[in-house]
């Protein structure tokens, strides 16, 4: 068994509906999408970020708006499943409701 995560990158401070841009019924289908894959794999273990975040380098911070620019969005949630093979995390991720064109997923294999 494998650990994968699945990022969702999208337009909200995450699926709560707090400081969303994402309309009610948008985020009601990012929620049904997290609730069936809890129902198939019971070790799941979805986590979002909250409060303040700030991004460094050697020159100093950088503005978080470049960042998101240049992430692709906030990061809304963060899912980690347990699976067999990547095959099987990949159908997963694919299985993803994107509601509308600013929603994003990255898969990645943790080592």
């Amino acid at each position: 068994m494998k650990r994968f995560v699945i990022i969702i990158r999208g337009p909200v401070a995450g699926i709560s509906g707090e400081n969303s841009l994402a309309t009610e019924e948008e985020l009601e289908q990012i929620r049904t999408w997290l609730k069936g894959i809890k129902s198939s794999y019971q070790d799941m273990l979805y986590q979002k970020f909250s409060g303040q975040q700030v991004h460094l380098t050697a020159s100093g911070k950088l503005d978080s708006k470049w960042i998101n620019q240049i992430d692709g969005g906030e990061i809304s949630q963060i899912v980690t499943l347990i699976l067999p093979d990547w095959e099987e995390a990949e159908r997963i991720a694919s299985s993803f409701p994107f509601v509308n064109p600013f929603y994003s997923i990255e898969l990645r294999e943790m080592a």
